[in-house]
């Protein structure tokens, strides 16, 4: 607005309102008392020397408001704090550039004119920073702007301006706000502002009287006599005080405390939401029930957890609310708040404007813009007649017109007002174009429908005849054949009779028939393309009167009129319950959402309402299906629902295998298709959740599954089907028996379990919702049902394990995977129906020819004829967390087929080599290379693995826990004589000192020198003694010089060791290195490792947890504390945005290992979560936990390491010990003591 001055100049503008405002409510007995008040004001230049606060005795009272109703006068933005600019300026003139010379002169206005003489003025001022002051009437103010500058900076400063002694009255007050408090709860406020509607004072009075109970006897000039009424003790007006439009800035200021950052927590996937945290927008529209509007979108469907936070408030509070209506089409919903659990926060609502959305408003949209909490952004209204934009997902918003603005809108903006100059919401903001300007609007009709009725606590009633309509213009409707008739009357009609249009905004089009839900009764009577041209003998072009006409005939019929192919129709469709065909139902199994099918996706995707919609796959169906498809068939019984879903589901014993019928929705191919899946009750329980009626949703008692057969008649029907072969069978030669003992070995996992999967493996798109690793394996002991496979194969132990033999499939677990080298072994139930391999015990060598035999992409074996190339060290980069191959020399084939990642090397018929794979990340790609691992190296944990006699043993390696890199001599020879090694040492590495044969092979086979330390291991036998770029020289008193060599003399002087005392666990060994021209020596202790990955793990609160792993010791000094696998998506630990790779404590207990972590209590509202980083950074958040959605459980390999399962655990107070649960979830939720605060 413009300054003051023109509201105020000249004392006429205020002076004639409160003439008329005050003679209109007082009688004619104060019309001559004020009129003089045309006249111009007594501008006195003799400065005040005291403050006239006995003329004002009122002013002191308790309510100063009895008696004369008053004029209150709130000057906006007043620029009281920059008061200080002009304290102790030598200028003497007033400075009318200056922000406060408005306030200055517009006291001086209101303060010397007749108004405030008679004693019915009241006035405060507002300044730019939310401080409010109290203007005595009986204030003098000083001549110069300087002394006003000076008076305010102390009231500012002191909060109280008395001019004489401290105990005289304040004539300048600082109040707390809001200013509501301090006046009559029934007055009336204005705002004038230069933007608004131009209007004559003495109208304006005329119809704010008329809105009294007594008309218009009180008002002066009227033909009745004046009467008594009963109104206001007080009417406000905010005047701006500032330049700019203030009095815009002021409305604005006034609702946006009504604005919330919604911070929502989808904690299942439902529909086609994935689980997760993001965030949105809504406001108050119901300050007294705490209701708040958002967007459809932003709260979700499903199962959620959200909070508000005020941030339109200085203190940000944050409060949780929950679903109060969530609308079935339109993209908004209503939330509900208790506002008694806001202390420090002022409660305000914006009220509901349908019929403000017109063509050039301006507005501002106010919201949590880019998740920045507050963003206020402009525009101006361009249309109110688009259709619904279309979205990516299921979810599509139909049968709504919806505004459009050039407002840049973007994420987190969902739900935010659409403000107009009155501060009152004319639509939501719900969705915008990427890349460009363009925000769309919902209206708000509909909303003010269902708002009301939630106000009344009466249900919502929404329907539907199943078809999506469109708006089309004129012109396409005369080109489709409507009579011009009857678009000329639409034209030329009452354009009042619909809600989007008025008569300065006519409408423009008809709607059309976009698309019919097929298998309903509608898709036997509509067709897309027909034109709607009448509702019950009423022209309909708009989307409310639409809208209202289904509301109101649920379960009715419907008459309808038609344009089709030049002809009227008279049609009839039966309105449904829109509430009805939203899913309230949802089965939970192996991590898998199924519900039926939504009528959103039934819509959009063009499918009937039957069957099972997949929300999210799991780990049982996740085999063979994918997210978003749907479930028509379970072993040939149909399932149109989900209780039949459920009860085929519960006839499957475990580990049965089971056919699946589906098909996917939106594909170019919508067949049939089938697949089979195996049943796996390790993966967690089945349960249903039902929405309640007051939103929430509700688990049921988990069903019990069908156990799977018991291990002996597995093994009779194994031995039934005559594949019980031992390795004592008659054995093939050559080429048909390395065949004939290789099969296939399938991995799998979900996501949220990945552990320890390389970059290599398979894409959950590749293999439904899972990671799947698959490779060749070799039968080590047929009798004993051990398998020899990889890394790359088979990267963890927790997970689903399957050997192929041909037509047979067995189940597998991991008995013993090499902490350092990429090698496997597997064990399955009975023994397996192929002959053992044969292994050689010898090197390959450069230029070896040999045959690989493998597996394609597809699973068939592949054989070729292959050369070793050369011997080269393997060097994987190391990603923390993950492992990769150390210390090993490899053989390198590059006339490899292409297509084959996974076999093995022979010879004849003997195996020399592994053939694996490693890959790894660069530059965003993943890069992979083959290698060839020799089996010689493992014969020693091989011959503990598949003992000739007994069962087999848990083999034990000795490391010194450092990634080793060969280094030739001729390099060592060409540094300077200070980081030279000495040269007996040089000759000894070298083999000249005597006739060193081993030396000799070593330089044949192009592998020999010398080994530097490339990377220590934490905590390791040769940490912090070594150092990376020492060499390694010698191993317990032999000279070694590769990786090869190291772990052979430690493989040695273990079985020395062990042979006295097999209960060992580690072993002291000398070491010789060479730092520089320096020879170290020393004994270190060098563990014994066993087997690598965990086989044990938690989900705390979405966490996975597990001990650290030795992987991530490689890179450096690890936190002490547990390893942080996987943060769940949709999970607590999500939601308060988890830092860090480590849970260092919680509350203040230090958590080093997984049963320090169970001993912690959960029964607390919030629980303080340190972690940190590898690189040692420290985080500290709070973190609430949800023990209904997210219990605590654990998965584990049992001790017989034969299979894994999943369980629900109660941790004991004070106690390490585990409790498995056989109940549901809910049941062991249900024994928690309820959430305290902290």
């Amino acid at each position: 607005m413009s300054s003051c001055r023109g509201w105020l100049g000249q004392n006429s503008a205020v002076n004639r309102l409160a003439r008329t405002v005050c003679c209109s409510r007082s009688g004619p007995g104060q019309q001559a008392a004020y009129d003089a008040l045309e006249a111009p004001g007594d501008e006195s230049d003799e400065e005040p020397m005291r403050h006239n606060i006995a003329a004002y005795p009122w002013f002191l009272e308790e309510d100063r408001f009895q008696g004369p109703p008053k004029l209150v006068v709130v000057l906006e933005k007043a620029a009281l704090e920059r008061s200080r600019e002009l304290i102790g300026s030598r200028a003497i003139a007033p400075r009318p550039d200056h922000p406060l010379q408005i306030t200055f002169d517009a006291l001086e206005t209101l303060l010397t004119g007749e108004v405030n003489q008679a004693g019915r003025l009241v006035v405060f001022l507002h300044s730019a920073q939310d401080v409010y002051v109290e203007v005595h009437p009986g204030l003098c103010l000083p001549m110069s702007l300087q002394s006003f500058a000076k008076m305010v900076a102390k009231v500012l400063k002191r909060r109280r301006y008395t001019g004489s002694s401290w105990e005289a009255p304040a004539v300048l007050r600082v109040i707390d706000g809001p200013l509501r408090d301090h006046l009559p709860n029934d007055c009336p406020w204005y705002a004038l502002s230069p933007q608004g509607e131009s209007i004559q004072l003495k109208d304006f009075v005329r119809d704010m009287v008329l809105d009294s109970p007594s008309g218009l006897s009180c008002l002066p000039g009227s033909s009745g006599e004046p009467a008594e009424v009963a109104l206001p003790r007080a009417i406000v007006f905010s005047v701006g005080a500032s330049t700019g439009d203030a009095m815009r800035d002021m409305g604005l200021g006034t609702v946006v405390p009504a604005v919330v950052a919604l911070s929502v927590t989808a904690v299942r996937g439902f529909q086609d939401d994935v689980p997760g945290a993001h965030g949105g927008t809504g406001f108050v529209v119901d300050e007294k029930k705490g209701l708040i509007l958002t967007n459809r979108h932003v709260c979700t469907c499903g199962p959620q957890r959200a909070t508000a936070a005020f941030v339109g408030c200085p203190a940000a509070e944050e409060v949780e609310v929950s679903i109060a209506y969530v609308d079935p089409i339109h993209d908004f919903a209503l939330l509900r708040f208790d506002p008694l659990g806001l202390k420090n926060t002022r409660l305000c609502q914006i009220q509901l404007d349908p019929y403000g959305c017109k063509v050039g408003e301006d507005i501002r949209v106010v919201g949590n813009d880019n998740l920045e909490k507050l963003q206020i952004l402009a525009g101006t209204i361009a249309r109110v007649d688009r259709n619904a934009p279309e979205l990516s997902g299921d979810f599509n918003d139909e049968n709504t017109f919806y505004a459009m603005a050039a407002s840049g809108t973007r994420g987190g903006s969902s739900g935010s007002p659409v403000l107009n100059k009155q501060g009152k919401a004319i639509a939501l903001n719900a969705a915008a174009t990427n890349g460009t300007m363009h925000g769309f609007y919902l209206p708000l009709h509909r909303v003010v429908r269902a708002l009301q009725l939630i106000q009344a606590d009466a249900p919502v009633t929404r329907g539907t005849i199943c078809t999506s309509f469109k708006y089309i213009s004129f012109t396409e409707a005369e080109r489709l054949g409507v009579e011009s008739a009857f678009l000329q009357s639409i034209i030329e009609g009452d354009a009042s009779y619909g809600a989007t249009f008025s008569e300065s905004c006519r409408p423009g089009g008809v709607l059309q028939v976009r698309s019919v839900v097929p298998g309903t009764q509608a898709a036997h009577v509509l067709c897309e393309g027909d034109v709607l041209m009448e509702i019950g003998g009423k022209p309909v072009v708009d989307f409310v009167v639409l809208d209202d006409a289904m509301d109101k005939a649920v379960g009715n019929c419907l008459p309808i009129t038609i344009y089709r192919n030049g002809k009227l129709h008279e049609l009839e469709c039966q309105v449904q319950d829109l509430h009805v065909l939203i899913p309230h139902r949802f089965l939970e199994i192996g991590f898998g959402i199924f519900h039926e099918v939504p009528y959103q996706t039934a819509q959009k995707r063009n499918v009937i309402l039957s069957g099972v919609y997949v929300a999210t796959a799991g780990a049982v169906l996740g085999q063979a299906l994918k997210s978003d498809t749907i479930i028509s068939e379970v072993n040939g019984q149909p399932t149109p629902d989900l209780a039949s879903l459920e009860a085929a589901i519960m006839q499957i014993s475990d580990q049965q295998y089971f056919q699946v019928t589906f098909t996917t929705p939106g594909t170019s191919s919508q067949r049939r298709c089938r697949a089979f899946v195996k049943m796996q009750h390790h993966w967690g329980l089945m349960r249903t959740w039902t929405l309640a009626e007051n939103r929430t949703w509700l688990p049921c008692q988990a069903a019990t599954l069908r156990e799977s057969p018991s291990v002996k008649k597995r093994k009779r029907r194994s031995s039934a089907s005559g594949s019980s072969t031992s390795s004592s069978s008659k054995r093939p030669s050559s080429k048909a028996a390395l065949a004939g003992s290789l099969c296939t070995v399938t991995f799998r996992t979900l996501v949220q379990f990945d552990l320890d999967v390389s970059a290599g493996s398979d894409s959950p798109s590749e293999c439904g919702d899972m990671i799947c690793c698959r490779g060749a394996g070799i039968v080590l002991d047929a009798d004993a049902g051990l398998i020899l496979t990889d890394r790359a194969t088979v990267p963890q132990p927790l997970g689903d394990i399957e050997v192929i033999f041909e037509d047979e499939m067995h189940s597998a677990s991991a008995l013993f995977l090499h902490p350092i080298h990429s090698m496997v072994v597997l064990r399955i139930v009975g023994a397996a129906p192929s002959p053992s391999a044969v292994f050689a015990d010898m090197p390959l060598t450069n230029g070896q020819e040999c045959d690989l035999v493998g597996l394609d992409a597809q699973g068939r074996q592949v054989s070729a004829k292959v050369h070793v190339e050369e011997m080269r060290s393997v060097q994987v980069p190391h990603a923390p967390g993950r492992w990769h191959e150390t210390n090993i020399e490899g053989a390198v084939i590059h006339d490899a087929p292409g297509d084959v990642t996974s076999g093995v090397l022979s010879v004849g018929n003997k195996i020399c080599a592994i053939y694996t794979n490693a890959a790894h990340h660069e530059d965003g790609e993943v890069v992979r290379f083959s290698y060839g691992l020799p089996v010689h190296r493992f014969f020693p944990i091989l011959k503990q693995l598949a003992p000739k006699t007994g069962c087999p043993k848990q083999p034990a390696v000795a490391s010194l826990e450092v990634q080793l890199k060969p280094v030739s001599l001729a390099n060592l020879r060409r540094l300077p004589a200070e980081l030279r090694p000495s040269f007996e040492w040089l000759s000894k590495l070298g083999g000249e000192s005597k006739n060193d044969k081993k030396a000799k092979q070593a330089k044949r086979s192009g592998i020999g020198g010398a080994v530097l330390i490339d990377s220590i291991t934490a905590g390791g036998p040769c940490h912090p003694l070594a150092q990376e770029g020492d060499v390694l020289a010698a191993v317990g008193g032999h000279v070694v010089r590769s990786a090869e060599e190291v772990e052979t003399r430690l493989e040695a002087l273990k079985e020395m060791a062990l042979k006295g005392r097999p209960s060992r666990k580690s072993i002291e060994v000398h070491v010789v290195l060479l730092r520089r021209n320096e020879e170290i020596r020393a004994n270190v202790t060098v563990p014994f490792l066993g087997s690598d990955g965990a086989r044990r793990i938690l989900g705390w609160n979405g966490l996975i947890v597990q001990e650290t792993p030795r992987s991530m010791k490689e890179a450096g000094p690890v936190p002490a504390g547990l390893c942080i696998s996987q943060t769940l998506l949709g999970s607590p630990a999500e939601a308060s945005a988890i830092e860090g790779n480590f849970i260092l404590g919680v509350d203040g207990i230090p958590t080093p290992n997984l049963e320090s972590l169970l001993r912690v209590g959960q029964c607390r509202k919030h629980l303080r979560v340190e972690t940190a980083d590898i690189h040692g950074r420290r985080f500290l958040k709070a973190l609430m936990p949800d023990p209904l959605y997210w219990p605590l459980f654990e998965m584990n390999q049992d001790e017989s390491l034969t299979c894994i399962g999943m369980h629900a655990v109660c941790p004991k107070a004070g106690s390490t010990s585990l409790k498995p649960m056989s109940v549901s979830l809910l049941q062991w939720a249900g024994t928690l003591p309820l959430l305290s605060s902290d």
